[in-house]
């Protein structure tokens, strides 16, 4: 662990870019999608993990893909 992680309660699985679909934002806040190349070595990916936590709290999260959430971040995000 590093001296960041001492202070944390809770470790959450994590996969590296190669390893997710999905999408982040850059400094210039611009939206863009990645690609895998790799299979995740974790179970779940960090979507479906985001999911599950959103679900445990009670929000309606259902998405199946990560295609759906760049959809619903399109709709709602100023172009």
């Amino acid at each position: 662990l590093n001296e960041t992680a001492n202070y944390a309660h809770v470790f959450l699985p994590g996969s590296t870019f190669l390893e997710k679909d999905g999408t982040f934002t850059n400094a210039e806040r611009r939206i863009n999608m990645v690609r895998k190349v790799l299979e995740p070595k974790a179970r779940y990916a960090d979507w479906e993990a985001t999911q599950e936590l959103a679900r445990a709290i009670g929000l309606d999260w259902n998405y199946t893909h990560p295609s759906e959430i760049m959809d619903e971040i399109a709709k709602t995000t100023p172009s």
